[in-house]
């Protein structure tokens, strides 16, 4: 008796080829983007770290506007109301 017949194999066989392709093929493209290097006139450059540092003054400039405006938020008690609460 035939435990697996040869069809069922071969199906199984080209299912796991083609899922080691893919995932293969996904680490091969994947890319970190602090190590591209670009290349220029033939000549290959290290990656340019100061083309985004006239954005971090306004990423800072953001973040603490965006920390004032959530604790401006913020739900502040009536002071007769803590009154109320506070004498019972």
């Amino acid at each position: 008796m035939v435990l697996f017949s040869h069809a069922f194999i071969r199906k199984r066989v080209i299912s796991l080829a083609t899922s080691a392709s893919v995932a293969a093929t996904s680490f091969a493209l994947a890319q970190d983007p602090a190590k591209i290097r670009h290349v220029r006139d033939g000549r290959e450059y290290p990656p340019d770290q100061q083309a985004h540092s006239d954005v971090l003054p306004l990423l800072s400039t953001n973040a603490a506007a965006m920390q004032k405006m959530t604790t401006d938020m913020a739900i502040k008690p009536i002071e007769a109301i803590s009154i109320v609460i506070s004498s019972r």
